[in-house]
């Protein structure tokens, strides 16, 4: 996940892939819904057809009887013409398997049957019915000879009086023909519901025997809706648990139903085939557009990204010669020229940086050596005009020569620090007399023209700010505790880092002031055996705290000359003899300098 390629990857993927999920999810959605309504309205037209050529049927053949009781009611017919007339309509409408008449009490005056007692149970309800003046359809029945037949009553009116009525029993053979003969694909099929919810017809012919036993199907919410006088469409699962798409619509004026079915694997065996193609579709776009892509990407974006990335690492190593070869036309070839502009700025300006600390550099360490030479050259110097001065006193003498015999050391040790600044330097620890060490270290201060070194007694251990001096003098106080204290360190480098310390304490206090020396044993949190700690303390302007952090870097002074190495060298000599450096300060307020070593 760290590379751009990667990441490009990703988002190719997820802003090409949502959005053809998207389109493939309601393209498949608008696939099945339309089919569904497609194939639900063809159905929906199939089956209102078949019920209208159904209750067309049954209507042409009422008329027919309705014509043939218009004939008989004459009144100059006699029974055998009613006979005759009745035996001809038999013959020429073979769809009614007989036909009856019947006076106004019900009795039967002729008939086509062979067997006049040959009759069925509706046709005494048939009779009754239409000598009430109302004509009767009775239910489908099964005949003997395995048909389905129909009863119907026509009353006989003469001169709008009813004398009797005419019945005839209808073969409904065509209408089975008819729902036999209507097929949607190759599984489709239609079946007929009576108004009592009894299956009268069946396309299917392994359905035929359930028509024999009229099975009572009325129960299904698809035929309840049909016998309700509704068109609707159902999806269902059928008695074989297969799923089914049914319209159902009424016939209205038999108070039947008409249902076409069709399993849905069938009827949408053209939206599962489109969601197939949508499907290798939409993977063969979102591939294409992933590899163009990446194609697209690697080279107009990754590629470029890559080389500028190897130009900055180049640029981080140190070589602002390289350049950077960005082929694209876009605003990443803008960057990489911008780029190779940079570095050969950087170039020039890195040159022009090199040759002024070259010079800055020179002039630093030639004004250091003058600064870090004075002192002792100085001590010297002075010794020198007091020695010319007074040469008949012994005591003179005497100091200078101490003063020679230790500064010489003093400046050869100098010069070692110097040439051994980035080597270790030996020491050679001895027990130094603390008391003793300090009041000899304190020896060129007391001819210094500005400082006045005070007795033992009243040593803060940290300093308040002074009021104003007087004369510019620095007030040197030393309290050692207890007084014959002592510590194991190498007495040049001891006493270069105190010397170092003290030069800079006292620079800092041109209006003069106060410098405090304090050496005693403290136990700290953070070690477990105690220290000997030495604290220089001055009254000068202190240290501002982001300087603080600096002040042990080799060539970092605060002066304006120096080379910046004393406090380097002291950090350096304290660390070789397992001590440790610390400064303090306020500005304003003044500076102590802490130096901790190993207990005696």
């Amino acid at each position: 996940m760290n590379k751009v390629s990667i990441k490009l990857i990703i988002i190719l993927i997820l802003s090409a892939l949502v959005p053809m999920t998207l389109f493939g999810m309601i393209a498949v959605w608008t696939a099945r819904k339309t089919a569904r309504e497609i194939v639900a309205e063809e159905n929906l037209q199939v089956a209102k057809r078949a019920a209208q050529q159904i209750e067309q049927h049954i209507t042409n053949n009422t008329m027919v009887l309705e014509a043939l009781t218009q004939n008989l009611a004459k009144t100059d017919l006699k029974d055998w013409q009613k006979e005759r007339i009745i035996k001809n309509y038999t013959l020429q409408f073979e769809q009614f398997r007989s036909i009856d008449l019947t006076d106004r009490l019900g009795r039967t005056v002729t008939t086509s049957r062979l067997d006049a007692s040959a009759q069925n149970e509706s046709q005494t309800e048939a009779i009754r019915t239409a000598l009430s003046g109302e004509v009767y359809r009775s239910e489908v029945f099964i005949s003997k000879n395995f048909t389905p037949d129909m009863t119907v009553a026509i009353p006989l009116k003469l001169l709008g009086e009813i004398h009797g009525a005419v019945v005839g029993e209808l073969n409904l053979i065509e209408m089975w023909r008819l729902v036999d003969s209507i097929r949607i694909g190759r599984e489709g099929h239609a079946f007929v519901v009576s108004k009592e919810g009894l299956l009268i017809a069946h396309g299917l012919d392994s359905a035929k025997e359930r028509v024999f036993r009229q099975e009572q199907i009325g129960q299904l919410p698809i035929v309840q809706s049909a016998l309700k006088g509704e068109m609707k469409s159902f999806i269902y699962a059928d008695q074989d648990r297969l799923e089914q798409i049914g319209v159902s619509v009424p016939i209205p004026s038999l108070g039947w139903a008409l249902v076409i079915e069709q399993p849905t694997r069938e009827a949408y065996a053209a939206a599962a085939r489109l969601t197939y193609q949508l499907t290798i579709l939409v993977v063969v776009f979102l591939l294409l557009m992933i590899l163009i892509g990446l194609i697209g990407g690697r080279r107009y974006i990754v590629t470029p990204i890559q080389d500028l990335i190897r130009g900055i690492r180049a640029v981080g190593e140190g070589n602002l010669t390289d350049k950077v070869k960005i082929l694209t036309r876009d605003e990443f070839r803008e960057l990489g020229d911008a780029f190779n502009q940079m570095t050969e700025r950087l170039s020039a300006l890195k040159e022009d940086i090199r040759r002024n600390e070259r010079a800055v550099f020179l002039g630093r360490i030639a004004s250091g050596l003058v600064h870090d030479l004075r002192h002792p050259v100085k001590n010297l110097e002075n010794s020198s005009h007091l020695v010319l001065r007074h040469f008949d006193d012994s005591k003179i003498r005497d100091v200078f020569r101490g003063i020679v015999e230790r500064e010489f050391p003093n400046l050869n040790r100098f010069f070692d620090d110097l040439y051994n600044l980035t080597r270790p330097t030996p020491i050679s620890p001895v027990l130094l007399n603390l008391s003793s060490f300090i009041s000899d270290l304190l020896e060129p201060f007391r001819i210094h023209p500005h400082c006045v070194i005070e007795g033992p007694g009243g040593l803060p251990v940290s300093p308040s700010k002074p009021g104003p001096p007087e004369d510019k003098k620095i007030l040197i106080s030393v309290r050692i505790n207890p007084p014959d204290l002592k510590v194991w360190a190498d007495r040049f480098g001891l006493e270069r880092v105190l010397k170092n310390v003290i030069v800079n304490a006292v620079e800092a206090m041109p209006k003069g002031g106060r410098l405090f020396i304090a050496a005693e044993t403290v136990s700290l949190k953070e070690s477990p055996e105690p220290k000997t700690e030495i604290a220089v303390s001055d009254t000068g302007g202190g240290i501002p705290p982001e300087r603080l952090n600096t002040l042990f870097v080799d060539y970092a002074t605060t002066k304006r000359k120096g080379l910046g190495l004393g406090l380097a060298i002291c950090k350096k000599i304290a660390e070789e003899h397992k001590a440790t450096i610390e400064v303090k300060s306020r500005p304003g307020y003044g500076t102590t300098v802490i130096l901790r070593f190993p207990t005696a």
